[in-house]
Parts: structure tokens; sequence; C-alpha cells
């Protein structure tokens, strides 16, 4: 409780030379769950520049008067009221500043999110978030249709909190996002995934895929649309996103440059399918396993489990990995260059396929890792 303790003096300090501050946010709400403190999230009348002249700040996002309190060894993210004058584009709203606490709740998007804690852990709760936690439901604050028109990302986050904390979502609640799952169409890809690899991660992921289904949300996902269904449809557990977007591209690899992954990322999720694709019986050699490594490899074998219904080899390829004598070529008791000493193999292509078929020997024990068992091998085959 160090985290909080700390939380109470930066509102103290705050507090002694004039400004209003509270705990606000997620913490509050996963505070009164369980009294896990992962994050304190700060809300105060003081302006950045003013909150710079009382502690060692850095920018987290200074164009919404936001900055990171580090009081410590601690981090405190700070924001200043504001209150919302509506929106252009269904995504950014317009922030004002303000100095009422009420403001700055009225804006935010549900009820267990709209309370403010103060540093005597004394709630402020003018939405009922408390009631809504209790019953387990997940309602916004104010008219659902004017809270999602103002940001359409709210949907789902909604269809995220019901799949972090496996509530529901209250009745007029999913009835505004059926009305208003159009509006999904103008996010950008980047907030979707981000969204996306959240929910895919919760405990009760597949609740949250059902919300988007279930509210039409998932017919204006573009490129994910399909996969989603798919996984909905299924009933498929996943733990992250990589598994979410391996379900939802294992058809139609070649639309993954459509969502502007990372290069690694994106090389990565093309590999276990096309891997997936090469061995539909989930049978791998160990060269396969040894090339793309074990962890592709399993990931390959899980996605025809879910889609094809292949055999599971999961232990299979496990212990397959468990037993090579050598996790990396140049663990070989052997080099290409001993080939033009000994062999006078001086073509590398050639050189390399002989090495290769030393390493898949190794990898299978039917050859040991010895410089002398490797030269009389060879000598076996090529003198």
């Amino acid at each position: 409780m160090e985290y909080l303790e700390c939380g109470k003096e930066v509102l103290n300090i705050l507090e002694n030379v004039g400004y209003k501050a509270y705990f606000v946010g997620g913490f509050v709400r996963d505070y009164l769950l369980n009294g896990n403190i992962n994050d304190i999230d700060i809300c105060t009348d003081a302006l950045p520049s003013q909150i710079s002249l009382l502690f060692d700040t850095s920018l987290k996002g200074i164009k919404y008067n936001s900055v990171i309190i580090k009081y410590k060894g601690f981090e405190f993210e700070t924001t200043t009221f504001r209150k919302e004058l509506g929106t252009n584009d269904n995504r950014h709203p317009i922030f004002v500043e303000t100095k009422e606490l009420v403001d700055d709740l009225c804006r935010r998007d549900f009820t267990i999110n709209a309370m403010a804690m103060d540093k005597d852990l004394n709630i402020i709760d003018i939405y009922s978030g408390q009631k809504d936690l209790e019953n387990k439901i997940i309602k916004t604050v104010g008219n659902p249709e004017a809270r999602f028109t103002e940001d359409a990302l709210r949907m789902l986050r909604a269809c995220y909190f019901s799949s972090k904390l496996g509530f529901d979502i209250e009745k007029n609640t999913f009835n505004a996002m059926k009305k208003k799952n159009y509006l999904v169409q103008g996010l950008s890809m980047d907030r979707i995934i981000w969204e996306l690899e959240k929910l895919s991660k919760a405990q009760f992921s597949l609740k949250g895929i059902s919300y988007i289904c279930d509210s039409g949300i998932s017919k204006y996902m573009s490129c994910l649309k399909d996969g989603i269904e798919l996984i909905y449809k299924k009933k498929i557990d996943i733990n992250d996103l990589e598994e979410l977007l391996l379900l939802c591209f294992y058809e139609k690899k070649s639309e993954l440059s459509l969502l502007g992954l990372k290069a690694e990322m994106k090389k990565k999720l093309e590999n276990i399918i096309d891997l997936a694709h090469r061995n539909k019986n989930n049978r791998y050699t160990h060269a396969v396993i040894f090339d793309n490594g074990i962890s592709n490899v399993l990931k390959a074998n899980w996605l025809n489990v879910k889609l094809i219904k292949a055999e599971d080899n999961e232990e299979i390829l496990k212990a397959m990995y468990e037993s090579f004598p050598i996790s990396r070529l140049s663990e070989i008791d052997y080099k290409i260059t001993d080939l033009a000493h000994d062999f006078n193999i001086l073509d590398m292509k050639k050189a390399r396929e002989m090495i290769i078929d030393v390493r898949n020997r190794i990898l299978e024990n039917k050859l040991t890792n010895d410089k002398k068992s490797i030269i009389e091998y060879l000598n076996s085959l090529y003198n």
C-alpha cells in the first residue's frame, strides 16, 4: 500500500497550497472491487505549470493538460479538471478547463469509471458507480447514445470492460450500441487494435467478443469482421492479440497489411499462418521446429486445432524440442570452413547443405555432436 500512501501525500501537497485534488477513474474502481492498485490517476484544478512548481513532472499529454508526477519512486498521471464541448468527428471531444470536479466526472464514459476519492478515502459517487459495481453492470454516464456519438470508441471500451470484469452491459447502454454501431467504421484501425489487444488478454475475452458481435459492431470492423464473428460462432477462448489475429487472418493472410502492424509482428503472424497451412495434420519435423522456433510451431498447432479440428500435438512437439542437443547452428562442433579443409568443398551453397544435413541428424539424435563423429559421417557420404 506504499503506492497509495504516497498518493495521499501528493493530494496533501496540492491541497496545502490551495488546490483541489482527488484520486479518479480506474484506480477508484479497482480499489473498490478488490483493493488492487496498478496505476493511480489524480484529478486537480491545478494547471500543469502549477503542478510542475510543486513536483518533478514529465509531460504525458500536455494538450489535454495532463502530466506525470514523479514522487518517491512512484508515478501519478495527473490531469486538470476539464469538461467537454462536443466533438466534430465522433472520436475527439473538445476539452476546456474547469474548476469543478463534477464537470470532470460527468464527461467520463461509464459510471464505474466516474467516481473520485479524496485523501481520506471518502468516495464521491454522483452517478451511482458503486451500485453498478455491486450489480456488475456497465452503464454510461448520462444518455448512452449521446456518449457514443461523442466518442465511438466508448462502445469498444464497454466490450473491453465486460471482458475484463465479467460484467454485463446495461440494457439501455447495449441498445444504444446497436443503434450507434455504424460509428465504429470511423475509428482508426490502430485504436481498434489497441482495444482488442486489451480485450483479448482479459479473463472473460469471449464475453467481450460476444458483445461486439451481438451489438452489430463487428459489421463495421473492416477486415476484422469475419474473424471476430468466427471466434464468436466457434466460442474460441483467446489469450492475446496474436491469437485473435491468427484466427482472423488464417484464410486471408494478405489482408494483414491493412492493419498497419509493426513489421516484426506482421512477419511473425504470416510465418505462423504459413506453418499451419503447410502442416494441417500438425506433424512437424525436427528441422521445422528448429528453424521456426517452438513458440511459433505451437501457435500453428493451436490454430489448426481451433479452426480445422486437427489433432493436438502440443505435448509431442514440446518433447521433440526439449530433446534437441543444440539450440542454434553455431553450436555444431563442425563449421562450414572445416569443409574446405577436410573435403575441399568451396561452393558455399553446397557447404551449407552439408551442414544442414549434419544439423538435422543431430536434432534427430542420429548423429553425435562431436567433430570426429561428424567427419566420419561426412566421409561415408562424400569421400
